[in-house]
Formats: C-alpha cells, structure tokens, sequence
C-alpha cells in the first residue's frame, strides 16, 4: 500500500491528455500541431467564413466537371479544415471529389481526396481504414512528385504510428516529413513534425528527447509568430515537466498556453488546459483547486459536447476524491470515464480509468473487483504499449496481492512495477530537461538583450558621425561618376563570364542530381535484397538488427533463411564501403544465397568453403587466382531449435554468446574469404558446435563499431569495451539493447565522422 500511496500521483498523470490531443489531430487538420496535429494557421474567422462562401458560390454558379471545379473543391476542404467548428462539414464534398477526380483520370484530385478521406476516418477513431488511405493517398502523391502532399502523408501517418503503439516507425515518418520541409523551407510544418516526435517520445517514457523536440517546435513557432502553435508547445511542455514532478514550471507554460487557447476561442484547448492545471494541483494536494479546474472543464466538455474532455474531467474528479480518501464519492466518476473511455474505443484512457477502478474498489475492499479491473488496465495499456499505465497496473497488482496474502505473485508484479518505473523516470532525464528549459530561456534572453543593444545605439549616434556619413556619401559619388565608364565595361567582361559559369554551374549540378539519384535508387535495391521484418520476426521472435551504412550504400549486410529444419543467419563485411561496397554486398549476397541453396550440406564449415572458393572462381576471370583482391569477413550460424544446438563457422568475424553474465567468444578463422591456398589448395573452413541454453544471447557483428575513432583522444573504440558493453546491455529487451549501441556509438563519434558500415545482429535464444 505505502508503494502504491507513493506512485498515485501518477495514475492520471499529464500523458493521458497526450492521447485526447491525437484523437483531436485527426479531426480536419492539417499541419500545425497540439501535441501532434491540432489545429493550424488561422486566419480571423470573417475572413475564413467570407473565404468558404466564396468557394462555395463558385461551386454552385459552375457545374463543369473539370479539374478548375477539382481544385475548388479541395481549396473548400482546407478552407473547411481551418475552421475548428466547421472540420466534420468536408464529408460531403469527398464522393464528388474521388468521383470526378477518377472519372479525369486526375491525379492529384484522387490523392486529396484519399488524403481527406483519411482524415474523417481519423476523426472517428477508424485508424486503421485512416491509414489505408493515407498509404494510398502516399503512393498517388509520390507518383505525381507532389512534395507538400508527400510530407502531409508522412506527417499523419507519422501520428497514426504512434496511436497504434509503433513509436519507432512514428518516429521515421517524422524524419521523413522533416527532410522534405527542410527542402521546401517549411519551418511551420517542421516544428509541427518535431512536435510529433516530441509526442512519440513521451509515449514512450524518454522525456529528455521529448523535451528535446518540442523545444525545438516551440523555437521555430516563436520565430514564424504562430501562436496557436506556441501554445500547443507550452502546452507539452508543461505535461512533461509535471510527469517529473517540475509543479512550477508546469503551471508555467501550462498558462502560457491558456492564455491563447481563450484568445483564439479554442473551447477543446481550454477544456484540456484546465484538465491538465487540475493535474498539477492534486499533486500538490491542493485538493480544492484542482476540484475547481476540473469542473470548469467539465462545463466547457458538456457545453460542447466534447466527450474525451467529458471522460478526462470525470476521471480527474474521481481522483481528486480518492487523494482524499473518499473513495464512495469517487467510483461514480471512474465508472462515467471508463464507460466513455470504450464508446471512442479509447485505450489509454481504458487503461487509466481501470486502474482507478482497480485502487478505487481495493478502498472500498472490494479485492475481486479491484483484480479484475487492475488486469483489464494491463491489457489495456499493454495492447498500445502505454508505459504508465503497464507501470500503474503493475503497482496495483502488488499492493492487492499482497494484501491478499499471495506474496510470490506480490514479489514478480512489484519487481515488473520497479522496472518499468526505472526505465521511465531518472535523475538523468530530471537534469536534462533543466539544461534544456535554461538553454531555451537563455537563448530567448539574450537575443532581447542583443535587440534592446542595438536600438541603444542607434538612437545614440551624435551628429558628428552623421555629418561623415554625409560627407562620405559626397565623395562616393563623385568616385563613382568618375570611373562610370570604367565600371561600364568592366560590367560587360563580367557579364559574359557569369554567363558561362551560370551554363558551367547548371551542368554541374544535372550531373550531381543524376549521380545522388542513382545512389539513391542503388539504395532501394540493396534494401530490397535484405530480409524483411516480418521474416526476421518469424525466425528470430526476440532479436533486434543495428545497421548504420558510412554513405548512403554500404557494403555489409545480413542473410537469414531456413533449410531443412536449421535455421541458417549470416552477417558480411565487404570489401569497400558506399558505392565499390555496396556492390560487392549485391554480388556477394548473390553468391551467399547460391551456396547456400545450391550445395545440400548445412554445414557452415562447409558452406563458407563453398563460397570461397566460388568468390576466388569468379574474381579470377581473365587473372590469376593469386590475385583476387576481393572478398568478405563473415559469420555464419546454423541453428537447430528443436536440439537446442548451434553451429558456427567464421572468416575473421567471431561469434559472442552471453550467458549467465559471461562472454564466450567463438573465434573464427583469421582468413577472409577470397583467399587461394598454397599452390590453388581449397582453403576449408572450421566448422564449431556449441549447445544453447535458454536465454543465451548471439551477437554477429562487422568490424565497424570496434574500429570507430571518436572519444577525446580520438581512438578506436577497440573490441574489449565493445565486450564490456555489451555483457552490460544483454540482459535487456532486444529494442533496447539496439537503442543502447546506437546512442552510445552516436556519442563516441561525436563531431568526428562515421568511419565504417556498421552492422550487429543479435538474437536471444
């Protein structure tokens, strides 16, 4: 109980708000963003309402089907889209606009019209039709080369992600959706794409990059003046910071955003504000406040009809009640927010108001009551991967069975409860998120500082330096009428050199677009002879792949498959890196799989064999074989899963395997493949067999992350800290572990540049 009284607080922290403020981004929005897709660029509503009439006319005076009554059509939608009140009144036009679109065979009418599409369905929380739609609209868009609708469809797809729990491909969406801004100089749709990722970061419990990016958003914002999205950044901003217990602070940038929101007439906004400021209040158990906060929006919600508020308000109330230990007063208001909570299909909050439930009625010692509802919150919170409310549950479920005597079951759920609570919150992120608010303020200070500097100075310029500025100007011209003629001819020499260095200049870059689009087209086929996820995942349920190419290509990669009842991984280091690597990983992956499906052994002694001889056959065409300067390190493992035993051969390229906290290092081979024997010998490879245990770890890696300089002396990263780290590391979920080599990798190159295609595979048996 004393744990649980400790992580209260928490139940309906801040980050339930997180999940309304996506549900309101697929409501008819396009790019500015509340926490990630709010609302966005408003005009003064007469100047909007007089705009959508007007549009409206000229539908009505026009029937001709053509692309002119397309084009109105969709203007009306965005038109539509920027009025809050008006978003749900674009499903009407969408039939007409796929309709006629089709019917033209246009395009780009039949993309918008997809892209809306997607964006009703959102609204009504359909979010995997939404998503279909979105791909469709995706690929239309790409086929057209429409580079601002390509962007929109990263950026909501980008949202979709992240309410389906995928945070990791959320977040690839949303570098995508920047790359293109970047290009355009769409500083307002980058600041909404970094909101994004700010919200995606939340989700998943790293609120130092979520910090991160939504201060970003708010920098940008700030300097386009858009204060709709100004306010929705305070408004992240404060959620976080009241997650760390920052109640200052929070309250802060939470009236920042207050303040717009009852500006610009956003009832939703206000409504969440209130919700969140209510939040801050019962955390410092002012219980009084925060019970005046939360019925204020509750009257707003009801004025409106906003039911994800209406869920929020009574979830809050009912909170506030049980801080004070008023449990009878508080069930009717769980109850309400759970069974709206399932009407919008809405599992986060599903999660948080069953872990209510689940305390509320171990109060009212209920203990049948309170399990059922504490393992329908776990569900719940599992099914979209909802951090706080897994952690919740998990507390829950130790302090009940606890009570009730089951004090094994006590032990696993509070460890599962301390890991999970560790893994969210730590004195690291708390510090961070400091620098990162002082960073901010500083910046934004001396840049007033620096604005209130130089009005000084001008406004204290004496009238002797005016007379020079004069006198200077005098003499200029007079100079200046005096070599006209000089400077005439001089300006046609260098007008016809800067004719041809204009014609050079354009050759130039023809040239530099053919070969990065080459590359890039290199990169889609390499990618494509990689193996997917869903074959991975079947093979290999617990695993995790951190592939970081040096240029855009690279020149190693991995190969898994089955044959007979052995499943067979490879990881390969070409010779080379970027384009020469790349190609030498096409040929040897074709080479690789050759001997592998052609030769009937499994044997990876006798699968390496077989390939090295066929590199040296193929490399020694028209030379001798002494010669072959190509070739590949390598790991090979054969795993048989019903024996629980594993073979392994290696060119260079070891095999780790940790177990029960210790490395075993299975040594390879010290030559490459691509090698003659003396006197053309066929060089034979060694075949080891090891027996697996439950939980072992593999590890198949290049030589890219040991041989990395970087640090402060610049040096190796070198093979036994490499060990160390990842004997540190293995005991943790394979994503994780990804994340750890990555961020570790990425802070030891530091400034410096990426030496080598990096590539490490590793698999838990």
């Amino acid at each position: 109980m004393k744990i649980y009284r400790k992580q209260f607080k928490h139940l309906f922290s801040p980050n339930q708000k997180i999940q309304f403020l996506f549900g309101l981004s697929f409501s008819f929005i396009k790019r500015r963003v509340i926490v990630a897709c709010f609302t966005f660029f408003f005009s003064a509503t007469y100047a909007q309402t007089r705009n959508i009439d007007s549009l409206k006319n000229v539908l009505q005076n026009n029937s001709a089907q053509d692309t002119a009554r397309i084009s109105t059509i969709i203007k009306l939608c965005r038109a539509y889209l920027l009025e809050i009140n008006n978003r749900d009144k674009i499903q009407p036009y969408i039939p007409e606009l796929l309709q006629l679109s089709n019917k033209l065979n246009y395009k780009k009418g039949t993309a918008y019209a997809y892209y809306y599409n997607g964006l009703v369905l959102s609204r009504k929380n359909d979010q995997n039709q939404a998503m279909i739609y979105y791909s469709k609209a995706l690929l239309l868009m790409e086929e057209i080369n429409d580079e601002k609708g390509i962007s929109y469809c990263y950026h909501y797809i980008a949202v979709l992600k992240s309410i389906l729990g995928k945070y990791n491909e959320s977040i690839e969406y949303c570098w995508r959706s920047i790359k293109i801004k970047e290009k355009l100089n769409d500083k307002q749709g980058i600041a909404d794409s970094y909101n994004n990722l700010g919200v995606a970061y939340i989700y998943m419990g790293n609120y130092k990059s979520a910090l991160e990016y939504t201060f970003r958003a708010l920098k940008l914002r700030e300097e386009i003046n858009d204060r709709l999205g100004i306010s929705t950044s305070c408004l992240n901003i404060g959620v976080i910071f009241l997650e760390e217990a920052k109640y200052d602070a929070s309250l802060l940038y939470q009236d920042k955003a207050l303040k717009i929101k009852i500006e610009r007439g956003d009832k939703e906004g206000e409504a969440l504000i209130y919700n969140n400021m209510a939040d801050i209040y019962i955390a410092q158990k002012k219980y009084q406040e925060a019970q005046l906060y939360n019925l204020k929006s509750l009257k707003i919600a009801e004025e409106i009809n906003d039911k994800r508020n209406i869920n929020f308000s009574s979830i809050n109330i009912g909170t506030n009640y049980m801080k004070q230990q008023k449990p009878n007063l508080a069930l009717p208001y769980f109850l309400r927010g759970l069974t709206g909570s399932f009407e919008l299909n809405d599992e986060l909050n599903v999660a948080s108001a069953s872990n209510a439930l689940g305390k509320c009625y171990q109060d009212l010692k209920n203990d049948t009551k309170a399990l059922t509802y504490y393992n329908q919150a776990l569900v719940a919170a599992k099914k979209i991967n909802y951090k706080i409310g897994i952690r919740d549950a998990y507390n829950g479920l130790a302090s009940l069975n606890e009570k009730l005597g089951n004090y094994e079951k006590a032990l696993s759920y509070h460890k599962l409860f301390i890991d999970s609570k560790d893994a969210m919150l730590n004195e690291e992120n708390l510090k961070q998120a400091a620098e990162l608010n002082t960073r901010y303020e500083t910046d934004k200070k001396e840049k007033e500082i620096l604005l209130l500097t130089k009005d000084k100075q001008l406004n204290d310029k004496s009238l002797k330096e005016q007379r020079l500025v004069r006198t200077g100007l005098i003499i200029g011209l007079v100079a200046f009428l005096l070599l006209s003629s000089l400077l005439y001819n001089r300006y046609r020499f260098k007008q016809k050199a800067n004719l041809l260095l204009e014609e050079q200049k354009e050759i130039i870059q023809q040239k530099n677009t053919l070969i990065t689009d080459s590359i890039d087209y290199a990169k889609t086929i390499q990618e494509a002879i990689l193996p997917d996820d869903e074959k991975l995942n079947k093979l290999f349920p617990e695993h995790f792949i951190l592939y970081k190419p040096k240029a855009i290509v690279s020149g190693d990669f991995y190969w898994v498959g089955k044959k007979e009842d052995k499943t067979i991984c490879v990881v390969a280091d070409c010779t080379g890196h970027g384009v020469p690597g790349a190609f030498m990983s096409l040929l040897g992956h074709n080479i690789l799989e050759n001997a592998i499906q052609r030769d009937v052994t499994i044997d990876p002694g006798d699968i390496l064999t077989a390939l090295n001889e066929e590199i040296v056959t193929r490399f020694s065409k028209s030379k001798k074989r002494e010669t072959v300067e190509h070739g590949m390190d390598i790991a090979l493992i054969s795993i048989d899963q019903k024996n629980k035993k594993l073979e392994y051969a290696g060119a260079k390229n070891s095999l780790y395997i940790i177990r029960n906290k210790e490395l075993i290092e299975i040594k390879a081979d010290k030559i490459s493949t691509g090698v003659v024997g003396e006197n053309h010998a066929e060089v034979h490879y060694l075949n080891n067999i090891v027996s697996l245990e439950q939980g072992d770890m593999l590890y198949m890696f290049s030589d890219g992350f040991p041989d990395q300089k970087g640090g402060p002396n610049k040096k190796k990263f070198f093979y036994q800290p490499f060990r160390d780290l990842l004997i540190s590391i293995h005991e943790l979920p394979p994503l994780e572990q990804k994340q750890k080599l990555d961020a570790t990798i990425v802070d030891w190159i530091g400034a410096g540049e990426q030496m080598d295609d990096i590539l490490i595979m590793g698999i838990r048996c």
